[in-house]
């Protein structure tokens, strides 16, 4: 299994694609389903869309549909990021 650094950071942003909502779900062809499969090229290809339109980043559920989580483009923080903390490996799966 791979194993993974989970961090907690704290950053300012202004364009989010926020999947969490069903409206945005919508809009871009998506459903709660396509999130919390265990395929990702669905998740893939909206974030690279997302990428390619200039948002910063994407918030969505997790894969377990229990949790939020947040997909930055570190390049487009503009500076405003910054590691709070840094957890021990996990093992993802």
């Amino acid at each position: 299994m791979p194993v993974s650094n989970l961090y907690r950071f704290s950053v300012d942003l202004c364009l989010v694609l926020d999947l969490t909502r069903e409206a945005t779900r919508s809009v871009v062809g998506m459903t709660l389903d396509d999130l919390v499969s265990d395929g990702w090229s669905a998740c893939q290809d909206v974030g690279k869309r997302a990428y390619d339109e200039g948002f910063q980043a994407v918030l969505s559920w997790s894969s377990t549909g229990r949790d939020k989580m947040m997909a930055v483009f570190t390049e487009r923080s503009e500076g405003s990021l910054e590691v709070i903390e840094i957890l021990p490996p996990t093992q993802i799966g």
